[in-house]
């Protein structure tokens, strides 16, 4: 059994540290207070794991490839698990997989839709979207993407193609406007529809995601939470906006990359989370050191 003693928080106190048992035992903190040892960490892509509209740095490629050893340690079973949780649909996880070493677990896709293993190219439904949720709520939906594709003649914001349910909007080139400017524009008649639990409205840095209600990431984490026997607080949730807020609300351990959102910013800290100085992969690898002790 080896012993791995961990930091806190970068402080420097010698009497504040994690005994990490590697026998799938739990974690204890030395004051006495027991922690659950982490078992997967979901990251989110966009902005968070890679810049989104830029080229990664020289850093961030390095940062990107040794997330990409934990991943072939974590597919020998000596690492936790690493996985996305995007809004990204299966086609974008792909490659992106590839690059990263075929991380073989589920991730969560297109904002908790499905889960999706990009190694084994399986994918698994989330079980909220049963026949009557979708006898429920599909003329609802599809009268929702009729008034969105209205919107977009209005606003600078042109649908993603690509995903089998939810409706993610960008923005269009050539426009000064931001994603959060458009996202306080939206009409009152796609508001309302949100107030009534029809319809959950998100966004990123990079989109804005329309989904049926009551599916997001955070339901999409408990599907991954259920089906794969890891509770939530062994999960280590990573994001950077407000569409990651679902999923660090539910998660025990959260971080953010130094580039996120104020308000994810501030999500973490009140939850004891890590915010990291650092950016994009280069900040996922510190938290992702900063909870496991990796090397």
């Amino acid at each position: 059994m080896s012993i791995l003693l961990l930091k806190l928080a970068g402080k420097t106190r010698v009497d504040k540290f994690y005994i990490l048992l590697h026998n799938k035992s739990t974690v204890h903190y030395i004051g006495g207070i027991k922690v659950k040892q982490i078992k997967a960490i979901l990251v989110d892509i966009d902005d968070c794991l890679l810049p989104f509209g830029e080229s990664p740095t020289h850093e961030c490629h390095l940062a990107f490839e040794q997330i990409g050893k934990y991943v072939e340690m974590a597919n020998r079973g000596e690492f936790p698990l690493i996985s996305f949780c995007s809004g990204r649909e299966f086609n974008y996880v792909i490659p992106l997989a590839g690059l990263l070493h075929w991380p073989n677990s589920w991730s969560v896709v297109e904002s908790g839709m499905f889960l999706y293993n990009p190694t084994r190219k399986h994918s698994k439904d989330n079980p909220l979207i049963n026949p009557a949720y979708t006898a429920k709520y599909r003329d609802i939906f599809e009268r929702t993407r009729e008034q969105v594709l209205a919107m977009c003649q209005t606003l600078p914001l042109v649908p993603y193609r690509g995903k089998l349910v939810n409706i993610a909007l960008e923005l269009a080139e050539g426009t000064d406007l931001t994603i959060e400017e458009c996202y306080k524009m939206i009409p009152e008649n796609i508001r309302q529809l949100e107030e009534k639990g029809m319809i959950s409205i998100r966004r990123s840095t990079i989109a804005i995601d329309i989904s049926p209600a009551t599916v997001d990431k955070a339901s999409g984490v408990r599907f991954f939470s259920q089906y794969t026997g890891i509770p939530l607080e062994q999960i280590l949730g990573i994001g950077d906006s407000g569409g990651d807020e679902p999923m660090l609300n539910i998660v025990d351990r959260v971080g953010c990359p130094g580039n996120a959102k104020k308000d994810c910013k501030e999500l973490v800290k009140q939850k004891g989370g890590h915010v990291s100085p650092f950016k994009y992969a280069e900040g996922v690898l510190d938290i992702i050191r900063h909870f496991t002790g990796g090397p």
